[in-house]
């Protein structure tokens, strides 16, 4: 009851079996509903991604791929929001390392993208369009 797609059913379209591939598929799952989460709200230019998410490399490369026109980058567990959080309290605190650029993946998942909005039912993506 929630998300870009509140009244939608979940469900898997040839479910990998080797739990690898599953949570490959579940990387670019989340990719996909991040990427359409971020149109939404309009987000374009820069995307930095933290926290768990930033440690997959799957998911971030693949909405890099996604949005070829945003500069997508990570930040290091480090330098979160927690992080910023205590610069304002001392703002000479600086964070160990620094912004990863991330490159998109080495393959065309616009094909992916189209499949997918296309197995959503047309009343879930008017509702979020």
């Amino acid at each position: 009851g929630c998300g870009p797609f509140p009244d939608a059913q979940p469900r898997w379209i040839n479910q990998p079996s080797d739990p690898d591939t599953r949570a490959a598929a579940v990387a670019l799952y989340a990719a996909l509903m991040a990427d359409v989460s971020l149109d939404l709200i309009g987000a374009s230019g820069k995307l930095l991604i933290e926290g768990r998410f930033a440690a997959s490399e799957i998911f971030t490369r693949a909405l890099a791929s996604l949005r070829p026109d945003t500069h997508v980058t990570t930040a290091a567990s480090e330098a979160d929001v927690s992080f910023g959080a205590l610069r304002l309290i001392d703002p000479s605190l600086r964070p160990a390392s620094s912004l990863t650029r991330i490159a998109p993946l080495n393959a065309d998942i616009a094909s992916l993208r189209q499949s997918w909005q296309q197995a959503i039912p047309e009343s879930q993506t008017e509702q979020s369009a």
